[in-house]
């Protein structure tokens, strides 16, 4: 097989990408990096069937090459995450559905198989329990943001199934329920890794609402297995499939059971939805698959039980905060943000964060600063370390974009410089990196923020230097020779 994964650097995609090379396929991985990171595919970065390839599945010319030379298309490319959902509509719909259709369009040229991956949110406010996949949709109003995701996947679901019907298209749609396992991150909503990461640090465990609605979660290694299976079986063609665990419980229930398996004793809190995400926020009270079409079909049920789910998301984290250095976790809830101006454009007061880190620089370095500033930031690579630079970013559901890359030097001195614009809640807010490399001496970088709706606080700072050391740094003595 030779295979696209769109998405294939985030969580879900990472897991399918090992997945795929681990049976012999060629692997080609197109990935943004927006909420992905290329630290999810160090294990088999190294290996030669594998292609990974920084860009936007909207970047037209680049995607048609990448579906030319493929047979079969996994995309799991999208805006996912409650929080990050709420805070960025725009770019929610834009992603999932302008992305799907351009995918769909370049796949159908020369009839690619198309795996898309859907969501449960698309059954809305169903009361139908267990949810089947031919039940009518109920979504809340156009007026909640919450529901684009549902009504932009569900979008998704009516392009591909045309395209299988009028363009004969090879297209199997999954609709996942509540995925989770190891690289998973809490920040955008994700419960399980939240709740593991609070237990970890000590507690407390914030349960929103008023932890009575129920989820099914399903391990990432079961999902894939679902997904390779349907992806080899014509009879799944054309076709709608829920993927995921039918066995149910509360949020109060899994917070308790985290609490017991990780960290007995740490406390529970309550946290009110508009305090967690807006005011007048809607969340589903159920949301269990109805898994009867896909056990004919493939004969697939997952394996996996939830406190073996909750033990492979542990010691996850556990290895992530021993390489860190066993600091904090941020708290869940981020403090409440300013609220924007009444009228007019939002204008936002401008207070300044400014750090300075000096890390000793080789004395091998003699005068190839600048170009070690230049080769990385201005060839091949400088998206994928700027990737790896905005994760340090990623806060609290909060993501930004990379607006500008720069990099100057007179042979002595490299100067390099980022800009990045964040969409939060309140407001757009720009955060600019610089950095001045100096030869033989030190590197500093300075951090120059405008107000955010959560200042930096020092779990951050130390945070960010360990990024620079272990990514920017290493990439500059690299390119410096």
């Amino acid at each position: 097989m030779n295979a696209l994964v769109t998405g294939g650097a985030g969580f879900i995609g990472s897991h399918l990408v090992e997945r795929l090379l681990a049976d012999g396929a060629r692997v080609e991985v197109l990935d943004d990096l927006s909420t992905g990171s290329i630290e999810n595919l160090d294990g088999v970065r190294a290996n030669p069937r594998l292609k990974v390839h920084v860009d936007s599945i909207e970047n037209g010319p680049v995607l048609s090459e990448l579906v030319d030379r493929c047979d079969t298309v996994f995309h799991l490319a999208a805006a996912v995450g409650v929080r990050l959902i709420v805070e960025s509509p725009v770019r929610t719909i834009e992603t999932n559905i302008r992305g799907t259709e351009i995918l769909l369009e370049r796949a159908a040229v020369k009839r690619k198989k198309v795996l898309l991956a859907s969501t449960s949110e698309v059954y809305g406010k169903g009361v139908k329990v267990p949810f089947s996949e031919d039940d009518d949709v109920v979504l809340g109003p156009t007026t909640k943001s919450r529901w684009s995701y549902a009504c932009s996947k569900a979008v998704d679901e009516f392009l591909a199934l045309s395209y299988a019907k009028e363009k004969k298209l090879p297209v199997v749609i999954v609709r996942l329920f509540n995925t989770v396992g190891p690289r998973q991150v809490g920040h955008y909503g994700m419960v399980v890794p939240r709740f593991v990461e609070q237990a970890l640090a000590g507690g407390p465990l914030t349960v929103y609402g008023d932890g009575e609605q129920s989820r099914c979660f399903c391990d990432v290694s079961d999902v894939v297995e679902a997904l390779v299976r349907l992806v080899a079986t014509p009879a799944a063609e054309g076709r709608v499939f829920n993927v995921g665990s039918d066995r149910e419980i509360s949020i109060q229930g899994l917070a308790e059971r985290v609490v017991a398996l990780v960290n007995p004793g740490v406390a529970i809190e309550r946290v009110p939805y508009d305090q967690a995400y807006e005011a007048g926020f809607e969340d589903l009270r159920r949301r269990v698959p109805d898994l009867a079409r896909i056990g004919e079909t493939i004969g697939w049920k997952p394996t996996k039980s939830l406190d073996e789910i909750i033990g492979r998301v542990e010691a996850h984290l556990r290895g992530k905060r021993g390489a860190a250095g066993d600091v904090a976790v941020p708290a869940a809830v981020p403090p409440a943000p300013a609220p924007a101006p009444a009228t007019g454009s939002p204008t936002l007061p401008r207070g300044k964060t400014r750090k300075t880190l000096k890390v000793p620089a080789p004395r091998s370095w003699p005068e190839r600063a600048a170009a070690a500033a230049g080769n990385l930031f201005e060839g091949p690579r400088s998206r994928e370390i700027a990737g790896k630079i905005l994760e340090a970013l990623h806060r609290n559901g909060t993501t930004p974009r990379l607006k500008r890359c720069a990099a100057s030097g007179d042979g002595t001195e490299a100067r390099v410089e980022l800009t990045l614009s964040w969409s939060a809640s309140a407001g757009q807010y720009l955060t600019t990196l610089r950095w001045r490399c100096t030869a033989g001496r030190h590197v500093d970088v300075v951090v120059t923020r405008d107000t955010s709706p959560d200042p930096p606080g020092d779990h951050e700072k130390r945070e960010m230097e360990k990024l620079f050391e272990r990514t920017l740094y290493p990439e500059l003595k690299d390119a410096a020779g």
